[in-house]
């Protein structure tokens, strides 16, 4: 069993919608110190709207994004980048 402390960030309930694509719904991850994790999928599946959160470049409609046991909440890409975002 994994220890939680390993956990450096975690997505839970992810949802993002732009005009007339609903981009993200529910979706969860974690990314866990040590481990290679790759993230997979068609083009349009929504890859790269779940980094741009992850990074700061907009925010989730719905969910929780944790980093390191911590609930965050990016305004911007510094605030990303200064808190430890990956």
């Amino acid at each position: 069993m994994s220890d939680p402390d390993d956990i450096v960030l975690e997505a839970r309930g992810i949802s993002k919608a732009f005009p007339g694509v609903q981009a993200l719904e529910g979706v969860h991850l974690t990314l866990r110190r040590g481990r290679l994790t790759a993230l997979l999928g068609e083009n349009g599946a929504g890859k790269s709207t779940l980094m741009n959160i992850v990074a700061g470049v907009f925010p989730p409609d719905a969910g929780v994004l944790r980093l390191a046991g911590r609930e965050v909440r990016f305004a911007n890409t510094r605030a990303a980048r200064d808190a430890g975002s990956p």
